[in-house]
């Protein structure tokens, strides 16, 4: 049985001095069963996001290197390499107050095979990525909005590995391989620069989905459907396998500590989203703006937390086995919109959007709401935006009031502020000071370090730096 998402870090090992913790590694035996069911069944918190985009100076430090670079592009080959570190502490709140330091390397090589072999629409693509340090979210906030995008447990993993083929002239693309949904499906435009994972992955999936979904760093085998249907309208279709980690307790970054597992057989994860594109062509004269909806469904999602077998709810007594999988689904949509273009056309200030709903019997989160404003190019400056968002998950509300379990599981809303800015410090090189206040952190769950009380709401202060090679 998978006991939750992907999204707890560190590899730590079980301690003994909780009795009821968000990690499932931080849980001893209490005395109530129901306590110990219910607290296993809490998602690991840790990241949710896509890789972090390259400094848009579009810059590298190594630049042609010896003209290495401009040789590999005669033949259609392109090699990334991107560092990612940042430092984020707590001064208040959480669990305990600290400070953690993290980060992650990622490289890519992608082929144009029409260049390379004279295969006509022919993409290879292959990427890798490598986490060091430890997050902020599992070592000291035990919160579902993870603090970082790149938060996660200390190894290197193979991630998307596939081969994309476009037919009527790039009208059609299929792509097939090891996939992660997080790149294409359920994104904000331009809410994913932000340092809080929710703006990119959303929590919803992330946590009702075995180990977290096909997002980074676990992909998971799948193909793609892509189809420009007609002008603005664009239409995405996914199918990935159900479990990126296989079935297991603990955490799913263990179970696959590398990403090779190329797992088949685990359920269905299916995923299909409608984009409509508004005045996005050269020659339109209103402000642009993308309209997204979509949803998905996975055949056999994470083995609910609040039923037995025997389709009873988990109560002292009424429990005669282990939790069952049972399949699940979501809706969602997604606006972006430029609001106020900036002077001379450049940048401006822009809205993003995005609400997601799951049915609440089934899912840990039921309900997650996303939104902000980003301003690009600032003061003048090329490279740089300036942001607020807000996200806010509804945790726990399969219970309601009726369930004896009630008692052990939060039932509320974790909601996360965030202010930030990224700033082009060079062309190869980025700096984004951070602010973010996580309140009432899991939706209201008990703190083991504090006895008879709850995780503390949290500021949250930092720097990110982002590196192209």
């Amino acid at each position: 049985m998978d006991t939750g998402a992907a999204r707890g870090s560190g590899g730590s090992l079980p301690c003994s001095n909780c009795t009821l913790c968000v990690k499932p590694w931080h849980r001893r035996q209490a005395p109530a069963a129901l306590a110990v069911a219910l607290a296993a069944a809490w998602p690991f918190p840790v990241r949710a996001q896509l890789v972090p985009g390259p400094p848009a100076g579009g810059g590298t430090l190594l630049g042609d290197t010896a003209g290495i670079r401009s040789f590999l592009d005669r033949y259609g080959i392109s090699i990334g390499l991107q560092n990612v570190s940042e430092v984020l502490g707590n001064p208040n709140g959480g669990r305990t107050r600290g400070a953690a330091f993290d980060g992650q390397n990622t490289l890519s090589l992608g082929v144009d095979l029409e260049k390379a072999a004279g295969l006509k629409g022919g993409v290879f693509n292959v990427s890798a990525v490598q986490n060091y340090g430890h997050g902020l979210s599992a070592s000291n906030i035990d919160n579902l909005n993870t603090i970082s995008s790149v938060e996660a447990r200390r190894s290197a993993w193979l991630y998307e590995l596939w081969y994309q083929q476009s037919f009527l002239t790039g009208a059609v693309d299929v792509r097939v391989g090891q996939l992660g949904a997080d790149q294409e499906f359920m994104i904000t435009q331009y809410g994913n620069w932000f340092v809080n994972a929710a703006f990119g992955w959303p929590t919803l999936p992330s946590a009702n989905l075995p180990a977290g979904g096909p997002n980074l760093p676990l992909a998971t085998p799948g193909i793609r459907l892509r189809v420009n249907a007609a002008g603005p309208l664009t239409v995405l279709l996914g199918a990935f396998d159900g479990d990126p980690a296989g079935p297991g307790l603990g955490n799913p970054q263990v179970r696959d500590a590398s990403g090779t597992l190329f797992r088949l057989g685990d359920g269905v994860f299916a995923v299909g989203e409608v984009q409509y594109a508004i005045n996005a062509g050269k020659d339109a004269k209103g402000l642009p703006a993308t309209l997204k909806a979509g949803g998905w469904y996975h055949s056999k999602a994470s083995a609910n937390q609040f039923f037995a077998n025997d389709g009873l709810t988990v109560a002292p007594q009424a429990a005669s086995g282990s939790a069952i999988a049972r399949e699940n689904w979501s809706a969602y949509g997604v606006v972006n919109a430029m609001l106020l273009p900036g002077p001379g056309g450049k940048g401006g200030l822009a809205a993003f959007a995005r609400a997601a709903a799951s049915p609440s019997g089934r899912s840990l989160v039921s309900l997650e709401l996303t939104g902000g404003l980003v301003y690009n190019s600032p003061f003048g400056r090329d490279g740089d935006q300036a942001g607020f968002g807000v996200t806010s998950v509804r945790v726990g509300q399969a219970l309601g009031g009726r369930a004896l379990a009630s008692r052990y599981v939060p039932h509320g809303y974790e909601t996360v502020l965030e202010l930030s800015y990224q700033a082009q410090v060079l062309p190869w090189l980025q700096a984004q000071p951070d602010v973010q206040y996580v309140i009432t952190p899991g939706g209201g769950i008990p703190n083991p370090n504090r006895p008879g009380q709850k995780v503390g709401s949290a500021a949250v202060l930092g720097i990110r730096t982002i590196a192209a090679f």
